[in-house]
């Protein structure tokens, strides 16, 4: 698969990483000008009423500062939660890494692969059966299933509006999905063999990929109803796995020699993006905020690690004393998700959250 990330798949992909690749793994500012101009709008006619009635005047005048703080208060608590650009910037000279565990019976080798605005997080495990189920951990540890019925599950995404983006695998193949308060919606390209849902923004537009009826993967974004092909031109294989709500799309591909590259791709442009730490011979992107800051994994001939790009600077994100870290997801407010391997070899999903300058 092209787009798996899961933690069965990814030591599949691992392995394959380190013998050439031989798998396919898988704005707030103008909402609250326009609220204060709201807020205006409601001083003036206020105003207007107490020439008329001046006995209402300081009453009309509290009400109305009452409404424009409620107003100004709402358009504040809307622009943290999208995270908008100039109110949570990437200022980390370092982080602190939490580690998540499943707690359901049976739970081992988690990984978590996405986390919205408001620390969300989503992401699949292992049962003691072999069997694939997906997570969603909210607020300090409260866990929720999120299975497809019948189905191994594997989500990878979540906006800022709970719906959750990923796969499943059934007796006729594999699909991907959108999951919104226990209803799934099904993903499939017309005509593919196979579909992987993988990244999904605000709008709810989705991205991933799918199998052709040659075996070839392409990329896709589904959006209003409608699909649309994603190849880098000239690569064997495509494979995006993140979109910003500016529909920047970030993924990797497969070039004709059998190297890995990140991409960016942007109205109609794609831009390779490979990390420029000494000996590292894959890079993969795996998703991009609406800051456009881009997380992904490389993979320097010894091991995988995870990285933060702003545009400017790499910064390698490493678990402490783990011997393999995996970036898989970032939101608006900096904080990392994924998943590590640590000194004895057990799989753990981790949260990194930024420490302030």
């Amino acid at each position: 698969m092209v787009a798996l990330r899961t933690s069965q798949t990814l030591k599949s992909f691992e392995r394959a990483v380190a013998t050439d690749l031989e798998i396919h793994h898988h704005k707030m500012p103008i909402l609250l000008s326009r609220k204060m101009s709201v807020g205006g709008d409601v001083l003036k006619k206020e105003r207007r009423m107490s020439r008329t009635f001046p006995g209402l005047a300081c009453a009309l005048l509290v009400l109305s500062l009452f409404s424009w703080t409620l107003l100004l208060s709402a358009a504040q608590e809307d622009a943290r939660a999208e995270g908008e650009k100039g109110l949570e910037q990437c200022v980390a000279t370092s982080y602190t890494f939490t580690t998540i565990d499943v707690p359901f019976p049976g739970a081992h080798d988690p990984t978590a692969t996405g986390i919205n605005n408001s620390g969300q997080i989503v992401g699949a495990y292992s049962d003691s059966n072999g069997g694939l189920h997906g997570f969603l951990r909210r607020g300090k540890g409260v866990f929720t299933p999120i299975d497809v019925p019948n189905a191994g599950t594997a989500p990878h995404g979540i906006n800022n509006r709970g719906q959750i983006v990923g796969f499943y695998s059934d007796s006729s193949g594999i699909h991907g999905f959108v999951y919104k308060n226990g209803a799934v919606t099904p993903i499939d390209v017309p005509g593919a063999t196979l579909t992987e849902a993988v990244g999904i923004n605000k709008y709810g537009h989705v991205v991933g990929d799918y199998r052709d009826s040659s075996g070839t993967f392409h990329g896709f974004l589904y959006a209003e109803g409608t699909f649309t092909t994603i190849d880098v031109p000239g690569a064997s294989l495509t494979g995006p796995q993140g979109i910003n709500r500016y529909g920047e799309i970030v993924g990797f591909y497969d070039d004709s020699s059998g190297g890995r590259h990140g991409f960016l791709y942007d109205e109609g442009v794609f831009t390779t993006i490979d990390v420029p730490f000494p000996g590292a011979v894959v890079t993969a992107l795996e998703e991009i905020n609406d800051d456009g800051q881009i997380v992904g994994i490389y993979f320097d001939n010894s091991t995988l690690h995870g990285f933060l790009f702003d545009g400017e600077v790499y910064t390698t994100i490493d678990v402490p004393d783990a011997s393999l870290t995996h970036v898989s997801g970032i939101n608006n407010r900096c904080q990392i998700v994924g998943r590590y391997i640590d000194s004895n070899g057990v799989d753990h999903a981790f949260v990194a959250i930024p420490k302030k300058k």
